[in-house]
């Protein structure tokens, strides 16, 4: 029976460089085109399989908490200045995270990098959510 786990494994295991290679799966091109949404910038391109890989080695028997990518997507989250500058920059809609991480949280006391970080760890949570929604109706239907 697939599991969210097996699936996010299977998947992983379909990328070559970063992308996904030419002789996946129709439902692993599918997932990948879900995860980015209407985000087809080159960070998008790249944060996919980051995430695709840190679902693939999350724990099998992780909680329902573990599964929705938190700590996870803290771990991807960039630390370096430049990155994040980058990041931010690269897109029309990426200020839009930070703002609305300052309205939840407030403003970092330890200044805008953190402000960022928080804005980035929110894109990769929302890759996260589209792809754990996508492998989750795949068990579903795997299993039905």
């Amino acid at each position: 029976m697939p599991t969210l786990f097996s699936l996010a494994a299977e998947l992983a295991a379909a990328f070559d460089d970063r992308t996904v290679y030419l002789g996946a799966r129709r439902w692993m091109i599918d997932a990948v085109t879900a995860a980015r949404g209407e985000r087809m910038d080159e960070w998008t391109f790249r944060a996919v399989p980051r995430v695709v890989e840190a679902m693939a080695v999350t724990n099998p028997t992780a909680t329902d908490m573990d599964w929705e990518g938190n700590d996870a997507c803290d771990r991807l989250v960039d630390h370096d200045t430049t990155a994040l500058c980058h990041w931010l920059a690269s897109a029309p809609h990426r200020p839009r995270y930070c703002d609305d991480a300052v309205t939840a949280y407030g403003k970092h006391p330890l200044g805008i990098a953190r402000q960022i970080q928080m804005g980035q760890h929110a894109e990769y949570l929302e890759i996260w959510t589209a792809l754990a929604a996508f492998l989750a109706e795949r068990a579903k239907a795997l299993t039905t």
